[in-house]
């Protein structure tokens, strides 16, 4: 139906603090994950080893491949966790400002990533290039298991690597009737929603 925080906070942002929005070749639009706060997300047995390791990925990626500019970027109300902290440590990965808008970074990169964002179909619906990091293809706790993301859902190393890298040196276009079977086009939502709705007021 589209997303309404995409229309707040894309279609009608503010377009002049764009400026101040830092851009990457590759950001990950992370969650707000903590093994000890929001334990309703672990839906299977390997759900934590799989979230850290899609991290690992970003990580592995970055030093592979210095040349580019590889982010993390958290919600502004993320809880923070040690054990991402760690694995981000001395590595070649940019943990990114929170407070920063996440729909601007995310226009603004070449790719984007993430764990399981509902964000991710968002972008695919408007053009956006997104892969779903999901090692073992194992992630069930927001992904559809219909196939509709396969070919944004790496689910080894190597195929995330040779994905992202297609995309950030080749740009992919991905064509309007193919974005529109993910997320409808977003700036006028909460109207159309309403314009609908009403013809069935009396």
């Amino acid at each position: 139906i589209g997303s309404f925080f995409m229309e707040k906070y894309w279609f009608q942002r503010d377009e002049n603090l764009d400026k101040d929005v830092e851009e990457f070749d590759l950001v990950c639009m992370g969650g707000n994950s903590h093994p000890d706060k929001t334990t309703f997300l672990n839906t299977y047995d390997s759900y934590w080893e799989d979230y850290y390791e899609h991290f690992r990925w970003h990580v592995r990626f970055a030093e592979e491949f210095p040349q580019y500019k590889v982010a993390i970027k958290h919600h502004s109300n993320n809880l923070g966790d040690p054990y991402e902290d760690d694995i981000l440590k001395n590595s070649n990965v940019i943990v990114a400002n929170k407070a920063s808008s996440s729909y601007v970074m995310a226009f603004k990169a070449k790719c984007v990533t993430t764990w399981c964002s509902t964000m991710g179909v968002e972008l695919l619906g408007h053009g956006v290039n997104v892969l779903f990091a999901d090692p073992g293809r194992r992630n069930i706790s927001f992904l559809p298991d219909s196939g509709i993301l396969d070919d944004w859902r790496p689910t080894t190393y190597d195929e995330f690597k040779i994905k992202a890298l297609k995309i950030i040196n080749e740009k992919i276009i991905i064509a309007k009737s193919e974005r529109e079977k993910y997320c409808l086009e977003s700036s006028r939502c909460s109207m159309l929603i309403k314009e609908e709705l009403s013809k069935y007021i009396e």
